[in-house]
């Protein structure tokens, strides 16, 4: 899911992206921000951070690419 979400981080213009999957009653969540977007203070740990907080989960990562579990 990491190596997904890079690879659409680096062919987005500008965005944001959120994936997920779940596997044997476990969810993953991988976030990540374009550059231009992270410059300006979005940043895809904070993100996933809130994002996994609200299924019961704990999360983290780098300003540019996060995941969650």
């Amino acid at each position: 899911l990491k190596s997904l979400g890079d690879t659409l981080r680096e062919r987005m213009a500008s965005g944001v992206a959120v994936l997920g999957t779940s596997a044997d009653d476990r969810g993953t969540l991988v976030a990540v921000v374009t550059d231009d977007l992270r410059d300006r203070g979005v940043r895809a740990d904070l993100l996933v951070r809130e994002l996994a907080t609200a299924v019961g989960g704990k999360g983290g990562g780098k300003p540019h690419l996060a995941q969650a579990g």
